[in-house]
């Protein structure tokens, strides 16, 4: 099963989201932020796999936040969310791992989602598979 933490400052979006995943039996939420005071400590004591974040909270500076968050959970997955499509390249680039649009309808929502978790997943197990190999042919 895979953690979320959800940073949505918009209640009606964090408790949509949150019920679509809650209907999953792979994914659970661990935890929600609203607001910037508390996003870094909560991921880093949380520990989630995932973490998805609204595109349009003020007051982020989501590289610095994404580079904090690799700090102390070096594998978690982050994907931004947001209801402009034109917000993808931005978030990508800033260090955002996916992209999920907000008003996908909830089964396509999740499929996303559970969609970049497997790839993440994947990738994952080839960087082992990829340690694995390079320690057994150095020795």
């Amino acid at each position: 099963m895979k953690s979320i933490f959800l940073v949505e400052n918009d209640i009606n979006v964090k408790d949509a989201i949150c019920l679509q995943i809650e209907h999953q039996p792979d994914l659970m939420v661990l935890g929600t932020a609203d607001h910037t005071s508390c996003i870094l400590a909560e991921v880093c004591k949380q520990k989630p796999d995932v973490v998805l974040v609204d595109w349009f909270i003020c007051g982020i500076d989501y590289k610095r936040l994404f580079i904090a968050m690799r700090k102390c959970r070096p594998e978690v997955l982050i994907i931004a969310t947001s209801v402009r499509p034109e917000n993808e390249k931005g978030a990508l680039e800033l260090g955002a791992d996916d992209f999920l649009l907000k008003q996908l309808p909830p089964e396509k929502f999740i499929a996303a989602l559970q969609t970049a978790v497997m790839k993440q997943d994947c990738a994952m197990k080839l960087k082992r598979k990829e340690q694995q190999w390079n320690i057994t042919k150095i020795q």
